[in-house]
């Protein structure tokens, strides 16, 4: 009875980790790849690669998940904590006033008659 419950818990865990966390986790990193090398990623040949990169490692996330998850969600709550560098505010601050101004034009604010 006791190795029948061992199997599923192992069953279960295996089931969580191959079938949930690591096809999200390597879509994650393919669009990653996607994200960062735009240029490459026009040829379908390069996108399949990093697929199967991406599902090679994802196995090995599958057998530690919950560690994963774990180190994931710290990471995500310090991300969160860290306030935006000064770089980021003023991409922020551009992007802003580019909307302001396209707000204003679509409104017809600011235009003379």
């Amino acid at each position: 009875m006791t190795l029948f419950i061992v199997l599923a818990a192992v069953a279960g865990y295996l089931a969580i980790g191959l079938g949930y966390i690591a096809p999200r986790w390597a879509a994650r990193e393919v669009e990653n790849d996607i994200r960062q090398f735009g240029i490459l990623a026009k040829d379908p040949g390069r996108i399949a690669e990093w697929r199967r990169d991406a599902a090679g490692f994802s196995v090995g996330i599958a057998l530690v998940w919950p560690g994963y998850l774990v180190c994931r969600w710290l990471v995500d709550q310090i991300v969160h904590a860290t306030p935006p560098s000064s770089h980021e505010l003023k991409a922020l601050n551009e992007q802003q006033a580019r909307r302001i101004a396209e707000l204003e034009r679509e409104l017809g604010i600011g235009e003379r008659p």
